[in-house]
C-alpha cells in the first residue's frame, strides 16, 4: 500500500505539521542501516525522491554522498588524509543512473544531477503552494494531481499500468520534465475530469523515464478565472 493521505493532504493525524517536519529518503546515517532504498537501487531511489518532491508535505531533502561497500567507510580522502572536494561537475553527462550502472568506491552519487531530480526541481517550483489532492492507485502504479497545476504518476512494478487520474487541470500543452525537462516535452490535452496515464514497468526497456510521468502547463501564461496569470516556471 501506498503511504498517501486516503482523500487529502489534510488528512495526516500521525504526522507533525508539515511546517515542522522535514522529509527526507535517507541521509547519511540511514544509509548505512536501516534505509530500505539507496543510490544502490537507483530505478527505485529516483521514484521514491520524485515522490518526496511531489508532494506538499514538508522540507524535503535530496541526499548525495558516495559510493561505499564498508558501512564504517569515510569520505574520500587526498594523500594528506583531507577529505576530497567533491565535484559533480560532468554528472549531468553521465545520464540517469539505473540498475546497471556501478558506482566504485568514494565516487559522489551526485543525486542532485540526476535528470529525474533536476527535472522534480523544476516541477516542484512550477506547483508551487497548490494542495495536494487525493492519489490514485492501480497496481504497483500510484498518482496524484497539486491542484490545477501538475500530475505525477510513477510505477515500481514489472508489468505496465494505466492510471485515470481525476484532476482540475485547464485545457493546454503540457510538459513531462522527467523525459524531456521543462518546456521541452509538450504534449496536448483536452479539458476532461480525468487524466489517463500509462506507465511503462521498471523494466530495462523503461528506465530512461524511469517509470515517472509529470505535466503541467508551460509558459505562455494560464488564464484563470478571466484573467491572465504569468506561469511560474522560468525556462
Amino acid at each position: 500500500m501506498w503511504g498517501a493521505p486516503a482523500t487529502d493532504a489534510g488528512s495526516r493525524p500521525l504526522h507533525v505539521p508539515a511546517e515542522s517536519a522535514i522529509v527526507f529518503v535517507d541521509n547519511h546515517d540511514t544509509e548505512r542501516g536501516e534505509a530500505r532504498v539507496t543510490y544502490r537501487q537507483p530505478d527505485l531511489y529516483a521514484i521514491a525522491n520524485a515522490l518526496l518532491l511531489a508532494d506538499d508535505y514538508g522540507t524535503p531533502v535530496v541526499y548525495s554522498g558516495y559510493a561505499f561497500t564498508d558501512r564504517d567507510a569515510g569520505a574520500p580522502t587526498d594523500a594528506d588524509g583531507r577529505v576530497s572536494q567533491a565535484s559533480c561537475a560532468d554528472a549531468a553527462d553521465r545520464g540517469q543512473p539505473d540498475a546497471t550502472t556501478v558506482f566504485v568506491e568514494g565516487e559522489r552519487t551526485c543525486v542532485q544531477s540526476w535528470p529525474v531530480i533536476t527535472g522534480m526541481l523544476d516541477f516542484r517550483v512550477a506547483v508551487g503552494d497548490a494542495p495536494r489532492l487525493a492519489g490514485v492507485e492501480e497496481g504497483d502504479a500510484y498518482g496524484f494531481e497539486r491542484e490545477r497545476r501538475g500530475i505525477l504518476a510513477v510505477n515500481v512494478g514489472r508489468a505496465a499500468e494505466t492510471l485515470v487520474i481525476p484532476t482540475s487541470m485547464p485545457d493546454g500543452a503540457y510538459c513531462d520534465v522527467i523525459a524531456g525537462g521543462a518546456g521541452r516535452t509538450p504534449a496536448s490535452a483536452r479539458r476532461s475530469p480525468s487524466r489517463t496515464v500509462r506507465r511503462p514497468s521498471t523494466s530495462r526497456a523503461a528506465r530512461r523515464s524511469r517509470s515517472i510521468s509529470t505535466r503541467w502547463p508551460p509558459p505562455p501564461p494560464v488564464v484563470e478565472r478571466g484573467r491572465a496569470k504569468p506561469d511560474r516556471v522560468e525556462t
